[in-house]
C-alpha cells in the first residue's frame, strides 16, 4: 500500500490517558491524539525532573489550555502513577469525563543517574516505582475499561538504554522491565482485544537536559530530535489499526525502527565441556543467518499473535521486512 493509498488515522471517539504530559514528549503525545481527535486525560504531578517537589497543577493546566484552545477535549489530571490510588484516580477520570477509555501511554518518568556504587536504595526505589511499577499499576487499573473497549491500546515507555550506557545502570535495568513486561503482558492481551506496544523515543527532553549528557548532544537533539517528531510513532501503536502486539518501536529525528531480543543457531554437543565452549565461541556469538526473534533457537518458535517477524538486523536491533513493520 503506497503513501497515497493510506486513509487518515483518525482518533474521533477515542479516549487516551497520557501520563507525565505536563512537558516534553507526554506534551507532544497529548497535542497530537487531540488533534486527530481523541478525548485526552493529561496527567503530570507537576513536580521536577527528579520528582520532588510534587503538587503544581500549572504543567497539566497548560496542556489541556492548549488542546481546548485548538477545539481539542482535554482534562488535567495530577495524580502519581507511583500512588496506590493514582493510577485508578486516572482511569476514574477518563470514565466520568468521557465515558470510555481506550488508550493508555505510560510516558511518566524521573530522572536517577550516576555510578552504581553512589546509588542508595532510597534514591532507587523511588525510581523504579515511577518508571516500571507504574507502568504495571496503570495497565492493570485501565485493564477492564480497555478490554470493555474491544480495541484498547497501550504504549509503554522504554528506551535504547537497554543495550547499555554509562552510569545508568539503575534506569537500564527499570526501562528492560518494561520492555519484558510488555512483550509478555501482550500475550495475554491477545485473547481480549487489547494491544500493548513499547516507543523506545529518542528525543530531547526534560530528563536529557537534566542528565550529564555532553552538552554537544543535546544541542544536535534540540535541533534534530524534537519531541514533536516522536509522536506520529506512539499514535500509530495507540491506533486501532496498530499492525504489531509486544513490539518495541524506536522513533526520532524523522526515523522509526524496530527493536528485539534475538537468540542465534548458537554452538551444541554432546557432552559439552567448558574448553569445548571457549573453542567455539565464534559460532556461540555470532549474530549470522539462521536465529529467531526472542528466545528462541532452531527449535523453538514464540512469534507474537499480532506481529509480523522476519528479516534480521545485528547487534539486538532488526531491520524492517519488505512492506511490514
Amino acid at each position: 500500500m503506497t503513501q497515497a493509498q493510506v486513509p487518515g488515522l483518525s482518533f474521533k471517539g477515542r479516549v487516551a490517558i497520557v501520563t507525565g504530559a505536563g512537558h516534553s514528549l507526554g506534551r507532544a503525545y497529548a497535542i497530537h491524539l487531540a488533534e486527530r481527535g481523541a478525548s485526552v486525560v493529561v496527567n503530570d504531578l507537576g513536580g521536577a525532573v527528579d520528582g520532588s517537589g510534587c503538587g503544581s497543577p500549572q504543567a497539566a493546566d497548560a496542556v489541556v489550555a492548549e488542546i481546548l484552545a485548538r477545539g481539542g477535549r482535554a482534562v488535567a489530571n495530577y495524580d502519581s502513577v507511583a500512588a496506590p490510588d493514582g493510577p485508578a484516580a486516572m482511569v476514574a477520570m477518563a470514565l466520568q469525563h468521557f465515558g470510555q477509555l481506550d488508550i493508555v501511554i505510560n510516558n511518566a518518568g524521573i530522572e536517577l543517574g550516576g555510578p552504581l556504587e553512589q546509588m542508595t536504595p532510597a534514591a532507587m526505589r523511588p525510581f523504579f516505582d515511577v518508571h516500571f511499577w507504574g507502568v504495571v499499576a496503570m495497565c492493570q487499573a485501565a485493564w477492564p475499561a480497555l478490554t470493555q473497549s474491544g480495541t484498547g491500546r497501550i504504549v509503554n515507555t522504554t528506551s535504547a538504554a537497554i543495550f547499555g550506557i554509562p552510569e545508568r545502570s539503575v534506569y537500564a535495568a527499570a526501562k528492560g522491565a518494561v520492555f519484558s513486561f510488555t512483550r509478555t503482558l501482550a500475550i495475554e492481551a491477545e485473547a481480549v482485544g487489547i494491544k500493548v506496544n513499547c516507543i523506545a523515543p529518542a528525543a530531547i527532553s526534560r530528563m536529557v537536559e537534566a542528565s550529564n549528557t555532553p552538552e554537544h548532544v543535546r544541542q544536535a537533539m534540540r535541533d534534530r530530535k524534537p519531541p514533536e517528531l516522536v509522536a506520529p510513532a506512539v499514535a500509530l501503536l495507540a491506533h486501532e489499526r496498530c499492525p504489531v502486539n509486544g513490539e518495541t518501536i524506536s522513533a526520532g529525528g524523522e526515523r522509526v525502527s524496530r527493536i528485539s531480543t534475538w537468540e542465534n543457531p548458537g554452538f551444541s554437543q554432546p557432552g559439552m565441556r567448558s574448553e569445548d565452549i571457549l573453542a567455539n565461541w565464534d559460532q556461540v556469538v555470532d549474530l549470522g543467518p539462521g536465529g529467531r526473534p526472542g528466545l528462541g533457537g532452531p527449535d523453538r518458535q514464540n512469534s507474537l499473535p499480532g506481529s509480523e517477524i522476519s528479516n534480521t538486523g545485528r547487534h539486538g536491533r532488526r531491520s524492517k521486512p519488505e512492506g511490514k513493520l
